[in-house]
């Protein structure tokens, strides 16, 4: 929730740290660029390769919980953001990490000379979207932890978009927990509906699989919000079934899927009674 605000608010166009299944955007930073490549990865974050790619923009990082490995990632984007200083370039990251505050990578990026902003969000408050939603039943989860926000701008990004008290209240409402019922039956469609096409980076309408429910439910869910695998796959039985896909898992059987099922209960049942009548 809180990366679809980062993206209309904050023009983040790309992820540090991916996945194939587990990735906003059309091209992605990840470990095994050999393997992830086909889905859209550019390669680790930390390739001297992807400098100059890196040199400009706003990005996302929500790295792996391992302090190492967030070190040398704060000094990475140290680098990319003097580079920035010395050509002046707009340069953004907004990193997203547990709230480590006795822990020195932590505190190296609060004390960052780029930093414009640090926002705590108290584990109750926030949550995000299920990075593992390809085994996992629902789209959102609570954390488990509380989180801290980082900001870190070049002087002439933090001049265009400026961090102030408005932005960082957005940031904190962008990361709460949904309030209706059916989590996603409120949020902007159209992100939703979207997926990432390969030819290119270009971004094309994904297919919409309506909530058969929409007296329960009345969400939107579109297929790319789970593995594309799955969502096929459930897409495609269903209809071979005669039903409405339904992907958002936060209601009970649709009232179609119902019927549909107590027709094959009635023809099962007639089935077995005429094979008991011919033993007999």
């Amino acid at each position: 929730i809180g990366f679809e605000f980062r993206h209309t608010r904050i023009a983040v166009s790309m992820e540090l740290f991916a996945s194939p299944l587990n990735a906003r955007f059309s091209r992605f930073c990840s470990a095994a660029l050999d393997v992830d490549a086909p889905f859209g990865s550019i390669g680790s974050f930390f390739s001297p390769r992807l400098t100059q790619r890196l040199s400009q923009g706003s990005f996302e990082a929500n790295p792996p919980y391992d302090p190492p490995l967030v070190s040398a990632m704060a000094a990475r984007m140290h680098a990319l953001l003097r580079a920035a200083e010395t050509d002046g370039a707009p340069l953004a990251f907004v990193v997203v990490i547990p709230y480590w505050v006795d822990k020195e990578c932590w505190q190296t990026l609060r004390d960052s000379p780029f930093r414009t902003a640090v926002i705590h969000l108290e584990q109750a408050d926030h949550g995000f979207f299920e990075g593992g939603q390809h085994y996992r039943h629902g789209l959102w989860r609570g954390a488990n932890h509380d989180s801290t926000v980082f900001c870190l701008q070049s002087a002439v990004s933090a001049a265009r978009t400026p961090m102030d008290a408005s932005r960082r209240a957005a940031i904190r409402k962008a990361f709460a927990q949904p309030s209706v019922s059916c989590e996603y039956s409120q949020l902007n469609p159209e992100p939703l509906a979207r997926h990432a096409s390969r030819n290119d980076g270009a971004v094309t309408p994904a297919p919409v699989l309506q909530c058969g429910s929409v007296l329960q439910c009345g969400s939107v869910a579109a297929a790319t919000m789970r593995a594309p695998a799955a969502a096929a796959r459930a897409g495609d039985g269903a209809e071979r079934r005669g039903e409405t896909p339904c992907l958002c898992n936060n209601h009970s059987k649709s009232p179609s899927n119902s019927s549909q099922q107590k027709k094959r209960k009635r023809r099962r049942a007639s089935s077995l009674s005429e094979r008991a009548s011919a033993r007999a």
